[in-house]
């Protein structure tokens, strides 16, 4: 039997505000470290225990491989997310008087007045 993980609900990551959609970026690196674990053992399980052909712990060490560099990438998206939206966090941070101010300078409340 096969199993599969929930997927996220794509109309929730499409009504994330703009940290929220930065601060998902961190979890992608996590979540593709494991699986590159995970499939790294299965390999040297293969290759060991296993009475499978060659070509399988290969293809597994292949795959494996791919994911480790997808976990490099990954892991730069949140430095590269917080160097391009650092003045949207120091003003989430720090806003304007009081959030209700800066409700006021919020593009979505100014669009019709440029």
């Amino acid at each position: 039997m096969t199993t599969t993980s929930p997927r996220p609900d794509p109309g929730a990551v499409e009504d994330m505000s703009l940290l929220e959609f930065g601060n998902s970026l961190r979890a992608g690196h996590d979540a593709v470290a494991e699986v590159a674990a995970h499939y790294e053992k299965l390999a040297a399980v293969a290759e060991d225990t296993q009475p499978v052909d060659s070509a399988i712990p290969d293809a597994i060490r292949t795959a494996a491989k791919f994911m480790r560099e997808a976990e490099s990438i990954l892991g730069e998206l949140p430095a590269t997310f917080d160097r391009q939206h650092e003045a949207d966090r120091e003003r989430a941070e720090n806003p304007r008087k009081s959030p209700a101010v800066e409700e006021k300078a919020d593009s979505k409340n100014n669009r019709d007045h440029v």
